[in-house]
């Protein structure tokens, strides 16, 4: 009376799976240079076997979960970071699955754009953002001392956390500024 259930078994040189008629089959980790059987049983007796050829399609990676996973702190260059790519819960392998560019942007508030494509078995981008966050800047004004009757000067301040050979001429203004108010004995 029926055929009964219809099994699958995939076989490729990185092992076998077997589904049952109402799964979908869905592979990871196939190549499209690898060679592919498919076995078919019907029921518990016909036993069939026929080697096909089977076409991959390259996945479309533009819903894939897309991490940078370095934080950016302004440096005054380009930056370049690991990302991480996962795809319906499987990561994938940068140069093998996929390249990465990123954007040239290195200004602190700035957005660097990582843009990922795919390659061998998949196709298509993905693009993840990350802001450049503010560099440290630690200014200190000088320690001064004067004899009573002296008049003081004005001797500034130091900075420490200017990155890629700044200096305070980036603030925009020659040093900072400062008053006081002291009367000159005498």
């Amino acid at each position: 009376s029926g055929m009964g259930t219809i099994t699958y078994q995939w076989n490729n040189n990185n092992g076998s799976s077997s589904y049952s008629s109402d799964e979908t089959i869905t592979l990871y980790n196939v190549s499209q240079s690898d060679t592919y059987s498919l076995r078919l049983t019907i029921g518990e007796y016909n036993t069939g076997f026929k080697l096909i050829s089977v076409k991959i399609t390259p996945r479309d990676i533009s819903d894939a979960t897309v991490t940078i996973t370095d934080d950016f702190v302004y440096t005054g260059q380009k930056f370049i970071s690991n990302v991480s790519v996962v795809v319906d819960g499987h990561p994938l392998t940068v140069e093998d699955d996929y390249s990465v560019a990123f954007s040239e942007n290195k200004n602190a508030g700035e957005n660097v754009t990582a843009t990922v494509t795919g390659l061998t078995n998949y196709t298509g981008t993905a693009s993840v953002q990350k802001e450049i966050q503010k560099a440290p800047l630690t200014v200190t004004a000088k320690n001064k001392q004067i004899t009573f009757g002296d008049a003081p000067s004005n001797d500034g301040v130091t900075y420490s956390g200017f990155v890629n050979g700044e200096t305070d001429a980036v603030l925009g203004v020659s040093g900072i500024q400062y008053g006081y108010t002291y009367t000159q004995y005498g």
